[in-house]
């Protein structure tokens, strides 16, 4: 069950407002946010073995778990957070393309973190957009197509029951 000291997950697309949010709640006294700790390497599989295909999935989401937990004692009795973004998300995707399933990548990862406090940020797909092409040289398309994901990860997530709070702008 969530409560006021559940740890917090902040949710969004890369360029999309996540690092604003996170140094927003990291400046109250009472907590302490890392930035993306450990989605890079779990999620998206760097520098770490695939011991089995057919358990990648659950194996990436349970590692991360258990370093975000490891991390959130380290750090107590502040109330702890990490921010991730759905292109660190998307990077799991990678248990459904060698496994030919279709997992919904979004709510396991709801699931494995069921006691935080999931805040999810919108940022307007047009200005996302053009921040992600701009300031990562993306391709268009690329940064569609990444903004899309986004929003299928929002939409799970909301109609799972997961989202503790929404928080969109512009």
């Amino acid at each position: 069950m969530k409560s006021k000291d559940s740890p917090l997950l902040v949710i969004g697309a890369g360029r999309g407002g996540t690092s604003l949010l996170a140094a927003c709640l990291d400046g109250h006294p009472r907590v302490r946010m890392a930035i993306e700790a450990h989605a890079i390497e779990l999620f998206r599989g760097h520098n770490v073995p695939i011991h089995r295909i057919a358990s990648l999935l659950d194996d990436r989401l349970t590692w991360f778990r258990d370093r975000c937990d490891e991390e959130r004692s380290a750090h107590l009795p502040l109330l702890w957070g990490n921010k991730i973004t759905t292109e660190q998300i998307f990077g799991l995707e990678e248990h459904n393309a060698l496994n030919g399933t279709n997992n919904n990548i979004a709510v396991r990862l709801s699931e494995i973190m069921a006691d935080y406090r999931i805040i999810f940020i919108l940022r307007d797909g047009r200005s996302c957009l053009h921040s992600k092409m701009r300031r990562t040289g993306l391709p268009m398309i690329n940064a569609a197509i990444m903004w899309s994901y986004c929003v299928r990860v929002y939409n799970s997530l909301r109609d799972a029951g997961a989202l503790s709070a929404v928080v969109r702008f512009e």
